[in-house]
């Protein structure tokens, strides 16, 4: 089993940025979670599933419900990737899932699940332990995230980047709709060399490069914890539970 399983929270995980200025829409005065009541580290996920496990949560709720099925999903796609190494002979595991990873966030080809088998193994073997946050400088397109219900929204069905300025400190999720540009600007925090935390304070849009919309806004702030980053790629663990894999578009 996989030694540090995290609590999913499609909610709170990665959500495109069209959806984000639908749900702002329709709920202008609600965040996800407030800063404190959100669950950000890794290190409390990992307890909070501990605790599922060991039936000592005192409260059966949507919470727990969540990180219980987190453990099935992630247990079921290492299942499919160990599956995947006994029959590939020549692969070694480091190799096939790097190979598997660079088809997914290019090709979007690989089985939902062994994606994200792939991503775990080198979440459990092959961590950075520098400082990958120094390395993120420059426009990244987010190919996957594990953080729907459904493996279907897997893959992330819209053009979506992420634009990251380390001298600044800014961040923005930036999403491609035909004409329309919907962006999501903020500001992040180093909690580690591999912890970012980040919120958005700005939402604008654009048709055909005209702003038609420009407004602060206010989210509960994430953690991405970026534990991978290999020619290009880099894979983030969100705060909502879930995996994310960018591939870099420009340095």
């Amino acid at each position: 089993m996989y030694k540090h399983p995290h609590t999913a929270d499609a909610a709170s995980g990665v959500r495109p940025a069209f959806s984000e200025f639908v749900h702002h829409l329709l709920h202008p005065q609600r965040s996800p979670l407030s800063a404190q009541s959100s669950l950000h580290s890794t290190k409390h996920f990992c307890l909070r599933i501990q605790q599922v496990r060991s039936g000592v949560c005192g409260v059966v709720c949507s919470e727990s419900a969540k990180a219980a099925k987190q453990i099935k999903v992630e247990a079921k796609a290492q299942a499919t990737f160990a599956d995947y190494i006994s029959s590939s002979r020549n692969h070694s595991a480091s190799a096939a899932a790097t190979e598997l990873l660079q088809q997914a966030a290019t090709s979007q080809k690989v089985q939902p699940y062994l994606a994200l088998g792939a991503a775990l193994w080198v979440e459990q073997n092959s961590a950075c332990k520098t400082d990958t946050l120094a390395d993120l400088d420059g426009r990244w397109q987010l190919a996957f995230a594990s953080t729907s219900s459904s493996t279907l929204f897997w893959y992330i069905p819209v053009k979506e980047f992420k634009d990251i300025n380390v001298k600044s400190r800014t961040v923005s999720l930036v999403s491609l709709l035909g004409p329309v540009t919907t962006s999501f600007d903020g500001s992040y925090n180093t909690l580690s060399k591999q912890d970012m935390q980040f919120s958005f304070s700005a939402l604008v849009i654009t048709v055909f490069e005209r702003t038609v919309l420009k407004k602060p806004i206010s989210f509960a702030e994430k953690v991405y914890t970026y534990y991978w980053l290999h020619e290009g790629l880099a894979c983030a663990r969100s705060s909502g539970g879930g995996i994310v894999l960018l591939r870099r578009l420009q340095p």
